[in-house]
């Protein structure tokens, strides 16, 4: 089978949806399966342009066995409303070229569409028709109910414009799949038949992550003493985060507690620098860069908690890379988000939820076994029970009949 993959983000972005496009155009190159993939240079979450790449070139590599085409994208320092449909609308352009050459080339059996950006789903679309392949587009997140949470634009014809091009575009589509049961419902009420609908949840690999029942070197090289509980952050600092809940939490915990937990934010993105001066005067709080893949796992193990920030954007959002790696090492997690309870259910030790009015939502009970730390009582057996609830539902080789393998995709787009 010849996959042809059209999406904003892809390796090797450590984070989001570029990881997850990545994992998968590998995972099928590596079954002998022939993966192209036309995505832009790695931006994400610096919103930077890497050394080595040409801001508006067109260039050819080849990752892991797939052939790669990167174009060109303009990458605004500042995301605003205005700049961030540049910034989508740009690939959605420069994707054409590429879209050409590559049905130049040769024919592909399947067009896989990652969205966001829904810009390059019309690219996506008229090049499986023009190819005679199946379109498959598969929503990581839904952009323009995102657009409309977030205030990134405020006019409300603008909205209802954008949300009658999302339904048509999506209707178009032979398969729409999606990474959570609540993603699924919103797709339906938007008009996408329920026989074009598949459930295809983020997955984790769990030889890479799991919790480790020794204490980590890490905390020795951060400097944190083992009965110190850590709240840890890992991924993009950007406005849909609310990270600036976890500032709050981290300086009420300064005024309630003799000592208070250590608040860990490790990523970039373009609020970062406002998270570090409004965090100026708080030495219960550190910024770390983004860890590499081959230590994210002992940095998971350093936390005894995981924040999640109560963004009303959250409502109808899986899972990111973070949250499920997060499962696999065992640590509990701070959800103040009500929506999110049914989400948590099956991994309900350790996690606790709690109004999201203020910043204490962000905030525990401070009896030793609440963090879950490395030393904290029955928190080995806690962490083990919760990673293993987790497996089931995640592992990325133990639910086929949910992933599109080959034969899967092939046979649920085989429609006319």
């Amino acid at each position: 089978m010849h996959l042809l993959i059209v999406g904003l983000n892809f390796a090797p972005e450590l984070t989001g949806i570029g990881k997850y496009s990545g994992e998968m155009a590998a995972w099928f190159a590596a079954r002998g399966h022939k993966v192209s993939v036309i995505t832009t240079r790695p931006y994400y979450p610096e919103w930077k342009r890497p050394p080595g790449f040409a801001a508006w070139t067109w260039r050819s590599e080849t990752w892991q066995g797939c052939r790669v085409t990167r174009c060109p994208l303009y990458v605004p320092q500042r995301p605003t409303g205005l700049r961030r449909i540049l910034h989508l609308s740009s690939f959605g352009l420069s994707s054409i070229p590429a879209a050409v050459v590559q049905a130049a080339i040769g024919r592909a059996d399947l067009v896989a569409v990652m969205a966001p950006t829904l810009f390059s789903a019309p690219t996506g679309l008229a090049i499986a028709r023009l190819m005679s392949a199946k379109a498959w587009l598969h929503v990581l997140d839904l952009e323009v109910d995102a657009a409309f949470e977030l205030g990134f634009i405020r006019n409300r014809q603008m909205i209802a414009a954008a949300r009658k091009v999302e339904r048509s575009l999506m209707c178009h589509f032979d398969l729409v799949s999606t990474i959570s049961s609540k993603m699924s419902e919103a797709i339906e009420r938007k008009g996408v038949a329920s026989e074009r609908m598949m459930l295809f949840p983020n997955w984790v690999d769990t030889h890479q992550f799991f919790p480790m029942e020794k204490p980590v070197t890490l905390r020795d090289e951060l400097s944190i003493p083992i009965d110190r509980c850590v709240v840890l952050y890992s991924g993009s600092m950007g406005q849909k985060q609310g990270l600036e809940h976890v500032i709050a939490a981290a300086r009420l915990s300064m005024s309630q507690s003799a000592v208070s937990p250590l608040f860990l934010l490790a990523g970039a993105g373009p609020v970062r620098a406002e998270l570090e001066r409004s965090a100026e005067d708080l030495p219960n709080v550190r910024f770390l860069p983004l860890q590499p893949a081959e230590r994210f796992n002992e940095f998971l193990n350093v936390a005894g908690r995981y924040p999640c920030a109560p963004a009303a954007a959250r409502r109808q959002r899986s899972r990111d890379a973070f949250e499920t790696a997060r499962h696999f090492s065992g640590r509990s997690a701070r959800d103040s988000d009500r929506a999110a309870r049914h989400r948590n259910r099956p991994h309900a030790c350790g996690i606790r939820h709690h109004n999201p009015a203020r910043g204490s939502a962000c905030l525990g009970s401070r009896d030793k076994g609440a963090c879950l730390g490395s030393s904290a009582p029955g928190g080995s057996r806690c962490r083990s029970r919760a990673a293993g609830a987790s497996i089931n539902g995640f592992r990325c080789d133990s639910q086929p009949r949910r992933v599109p393998t080959p034969r899967a995709a092939r046979a649920g787009l085989a429609r006319d």
